[in-house]
């Protein structure tokens, strides 16, 4: 353990879940940032500081991306509705 560390509580190395609201209600956002979440929780070898500091880049990420991401989801939504409308006819 890091000695910069060594005050901090060992819940707060582990149980990163509290992080998700901070993202956006979005599925695949959601699922991406729960495997994150879960995969630098078992890193022993990073601060809790630089853990945070992932979890604020991804943050600042999607948010940056955010407008593309929902035209993606878009998109999807709408060629989901015309394969369903082309397998009826």
């Amino acid at each position: 353990v890091d000695e910069s560390d060594a005050g901090v509580p060992f819940h707060e190395h582990i149980f990163l879940d509290h992080y998700l609201d901070e993202f956006p209600q979005i599925e695949p956002i959601q699922q991406f940032m729960m495997l994150v979440l879960n995969g630098i929780s078992l890193n022993s070898f990073l601060t809790i500081q630089k853990k945070k500091d992932i979890i604020n880049w991804y943050k600042t990420y999607f948010t940056e991306k955010l407008d593309i991401i929902n035209e993606a989801l878009e998109a999807e939504r709408l060629e989901a509705s015309y394969r369903e409308l082309s397998a009826k006819k």
